[in-house]
């Protein structure tokens, strides 16, 4: 019997088909009608869904919002804007800041800092996050990952790990009766920025010129590597971001008097950052709340030895980094910002 209506397509050909869809073709699938919804929410919950951790981020307007409208996505690959309303969505506007954006999850503030959350906008899963003297001023609050139970972080556990005043402070939600923030590292160390790579979490001090890995495989987070890097670069910028870039461990500073950047790998042999010439097939979105590294080959409309980045006067340019200049407006579309957007790489 042929099938009369797209919402009687079978379970299994639903399937098929969303196996090949981005996250946010996945999205509009979703809103085509309730069978496929279910078909969806089946899929992305069973063990053969697989995240595209690498596709490009969109950019989050988070500035822009009134409380009660819809968030407002930006996608550069796209050249578009996304509208989404969903009950979640009201919840994040009574936040005053969020605070990160780590793997489709925002770390957000209330309006009197005594209370952080755990979002995610597109599942509409909330986890409350307990309260910790060095949390109390967001001014402080560095940078955050959020290491997942499949990469970093013990089974059916999602651990949180933030940098405050210089300090180390993980938290880890599921299976610990009494979890509270717990803070780790060496003393007088000034940690400065923290990244996820091959399973570990990085931990830089570029005061006292280390680079820590981290285990967070057990209960209490065991140091795996401490290396002392040549203070061989200038670091005494405007700002740095360390990120994991195709199986490297980048560093990409800021240039003083700008616009540009100076972008660095480490190498462990030589126990020191290494200068990059050319960024090759791959884009950086940099901003303070998240960065993301993308190759230009799996997604080529973000073009290669691209950096996107948000300025101080929140605005979104874009520096060719093997030509040394920004690259004008007339030669790609650039949205106007407004203060407290960031990256934004969504996750079921």
């Amino acid at each position: 019997m042929a099938v009369n209506y797209w919402s009687d397509l079978p379970k299994e050909v639903l399937e098929l088909v969303l196996k090949r869809l981005a996250f946010m073709d996945t999205v509009r699938f979703k809103a085509v009608c309730c069978s496929w919804n279910i078909a969806a929410q089946s899929y992305i919950a069973s063990p053969f869904y697989i995240p595209s951790c690498y596709s490009p981020p969109l950019l989050m307007l988070n500035g822009q919002q009134h409380p009660g409208s819809a968030l407002r996505f930006y996608s550069v690959t796209e050249n578009r804007y996304y509208e989404m309303k969903s009950p979640i969505f009201v919840e994040i506007q009574g936040y005053f800041h969020c605070l990160a954006s780590s793997q489709g999850w925002l770390m957000v503030s209330s309006r009197s800092l005594d209370s952080y959350s755990l979002l995610n906008p597109f599942s509409g899963v909330k986890i409350q996050l307990p309260r910790h003297r060095r949390l109390r001023t967001f001014h402080f609050l560095s940078q955050s990952a959020l290491l997942l139970s499949d990469q970093c972080s013990p089974s059916k556990s999602l651990c949180v790990v933030a940098v405050s005043h210089g300090t180390l402070l993980f938290y880890m939600h599921g299976g610990y009766k009494h979890a509270r923030w717990t803070e780790f590292g060496e003393k007088n160390r000034e940690y400065s920025h923290i990244t996820c790579h091959n399973g570990l979490l990085y931990a830089l001090s570029m005061h006292a010129c280390t680079l820590e890995a981290w285990n967070f495989r057990s209960n209490f987070p065991q140091k795996v590597l401490d290396l002392k890097y040549l203070r061989t670069m200038n670091l005494r910028n405007l700002r740095s971001y360390l990120m994991e870039s195709m199986g490297e461990l980048l560093l990409a500073s800021e240039i003083i008097g700008g616009p540009g950047f100076a972008v660095f790998k480490m190498d462990f042999g030589m126990k020191r950052w290494m200068l990059m010439e050319d960024l090759w097939d791959r884009a950086l979105f940099l901003c303070d709340k998240s960065c993301v590294s993308v190759s230009s080959r799996n997604f080529p409309e973000v073009g290669e030895n691209l950096i996107y980045y948000i300025t101080d006067l929140n605005r979104l340019r874009v520096y060719n980094y093997k030509e040394k200049k920004l690259v004008k407006k007339t030669q790609i579309k650039i949205p106007n910002v407004g203060n407290d957007s960031f990256w934004f790489v969504p996750s079921p």
